[in-house]
């Protein structure tokens, strides 16, 4: 019999420090999580939470990963220093899940939150 997977948060950045310490914050809070700097990969099926963040990564390629990400019944989560930015990207969308979007500085229990309402959520 094969076990569920567990539910992961994919953190998408371009600074590894940036990765290595929300996944260790990630992980302190009991939410195991992956970390990448590829906005083209393709995310594992247990990802059901995403970070992302778009500061790190050029205009063009931002335009192009986020209807993809948006696309997946998952959360997507920006964090950014431009909120307005990126107003039209994470615009209402039908068939896709509004991203949410975070100014900097996002702490930690922010983005705990936002995930552990998401999980709750029916």
């Amino acid at each position: 019999m094969r076990r569920p997977r567990s539910p992961l948060v994919a953190i998408i950045a371009g600074r590894r420090d940036t990765r290595d310490e929300l996944l260790s914050y990630l992980d302190g809070a009991g939410l195991p999580a992956l970390g990448t700097d590829d906005l083209g990969g393709k995310l594992a099926a247990a990802v059901t939470e995403i970070v992302l963040f778009p500061d790190d990564f050029p205009v063009a390629e931002i335009a192009a990963a986020v209807p993809r990400l948006r696309r997946a019944p998952r959360l997507l989560v920006l964090v950014t220093s431009e909120p307005q930015r990126h107003a039209e990207l994470v615009a209402p969308l039908e068939g896709t899940r509004t991203p949410l979007v975070m100014a900097k500085p996002a702490f930690g229990w922010m983005l705990v939150d936002a995930i552990r309402a998401h999980r709750e959520a029916p």
